[in-house]
This record gives C-alpha cells, structure tokens and sequence, in this order.
C-alpha cells in the first residue's frame, strides 16, 4: 500500500509545482516588459542628446566662421 502511495502523484504538490512555473513565467514575462520599455527609454534620451549634441557642433562651427572673419577685419 505504502508502495502505491508513493508512486501515485501528489495532485498538491503538482499543484503548487505548476503554480511556481505560472509565478515564474509571469516575473519573467514582467521583467522582459520593463527591460523593453527602459531600453525604449533610452532610446528616446539618446535621440535627444544626439541632436542637441548636432546643435552644440552647429553653434561651435558658427563661432568658428564669426572668428575667422574678425581675424580677417582685424588683417586688414
């Protein structure tokens, strides 16, 4: 009898075995979204900086030519 028991499955155990692999999928499934909407927000931050970064070298070549010319007011 005893012999029986331990070979019939535990339906409890099952159970909580499927219920632990749904908690585990459903954290994964989480973590996956989270991961996705950081790297989108980084993305988004990145763009940014890429063109205020394109500004800042815009203004930087602006100086550069407003130089040149005083140096060539100044030559003369």
């Amino acid at each position: 009898m005893r012999r029986e028991l331990m070979r019939m499955p535990n339906t409890h155990q099952t159970d909580r075995m499927n219920q632990y692999t749904q908690d585990n999928d459903d954290f994964i499934q989480s973590e996956s979204d989270r991961q996705l909407l950081l790297m989108k927000q980084q993305d988004e931050d990145l763009d940014e900086l890429s063109a205020s970064v394109e500004r800042i070298g815009g203004v930087g070549l602006t100086i550069h030519e407003e130089l040149l010319a005083q140096v060539r007011i100044l030559m003369v």
